[in-house]
């Protein structure tokens, strides 16, 4: 009794006490799984990113495990996983097919690609500076967020109170070694004593 009611509150503690994920480091450093959307410029973005944090995130998680957005964003709402995607896309599928209680459990780390608009021109186009304003203008206007905002609505989480964190199994796993450790010394101690009274029963 005195065991499961102290490490009841040792998971409760853990619980509040855990550190929350702000930075592509962190997430380097954790527990959590990673992919990424199977486009191809995201990996070669990541080959050739100067950014040290970005590296080792896909040297260590990320290399080789690209997947399609709706398995990635389910991947994610089963839990300890994390997905790089564009927002757009993500957000659009997230209020089709989560629940209010997966939204609130979700986490989004700080965009590192430039999601600003760019079009392609010749060096020496006679274009490049009307599209040079043109672009400036739809930016300094709001015109940009504005349509961002209406086509990519940030999904909202509802009476968060509400929801509880569920306890995974890698925050429990010192009981059962614990566990494990006394079901040997038991199987230990059980053996022992077979052989000494065996030992005693020949005895004259």
């Amino acid at each position: 009794m005195f065991l499961y009611v102290a490490y009841s509150a040792y998971i409760l503690v853990l619980l509040q006490s855990t550190t929350p994920i702000t930075s592509i480091h962190d997430l380097v450093d954790s527990r959590i799984e990673c992919g990424g959307l199977n486009v191809s410029f995201y990996e070669a973005y990541y080959k050739t990113t100067k950014d040290n944090d970005l590296k080792n995130l896909y040297q260590k998680k990320l290399s080789g495990r690209y997947f399609s957005m709706e398995k990635g964003l389910d991947t994610v709402r089963e839990g300890n996983f994390a997905f790089h995607v564009g927002l757009g896309a993500a957000y659009n599928y997230i209020l089709k097919k989560f629940s209010n209680y997966d939204i609130c459990k979700l986490q989004e780390l700080p965009g590192y690609l430039n999601d600003k608009l760019y079009v392609g021109v010749l060096k020496s186009s006679p274009y490049k500076k009307i599209f040079k304003v043109g672009l400036l203008k739809v930016h300094e206007s709001g015109l940009e967020t504005r349509t961002k905002h209406r086509l990519t609505r940030k999904p909202k989480c509802y009476n968060e109170a509400g929801n509880f964190q569920s306890v995974r199994i890698y925050d429990c796993q010192s009981i059962f070694i614990l566990y494990c450790i006394g079901v040997l010394l038991s199987l230990i101690v059980l053996v022992t004593e077979n052989i000494t009274a065996k030992y005693h029963e020949i005895q004259p």
